[in-house]
């Protein structure tokens, strides 16, 4: 069996919901849309809190970046 095989049963209920086109279009490219610019706000301002931390409070800072999400993924 293949993979458009398996699918139509789901592709078929979402076709039956008669979602309007531009929502079927431009839907998803805007959510994840919304979703880069808030990490990326995320990740930037905890950053530039880090830098800044830096400068002042070397313990805090050293705080703030361990606890970054992105160094999760190292």
């Amino acid at each position: 069996m293949n993979l458009s095989e398996l699918l139509e049963p789901i592709a078929s209920q979402f076709r039956a919901m008669e979602m309007p086109e531009p929502i079927v279009h431009w839907g998803h490219p805007l959510m994840m849309g919304i979703v880069v610019v808030v990490m990326g706000s995320v990740a930037g301002i905890t950053g530039w809190r880090g830098r800044l931390l830096t400068q002042t409070e070397p313990d805090a800072a050293i705080k703030n970046r361990s606890d970054r999400p992105a160094r999760l993924l190292h």
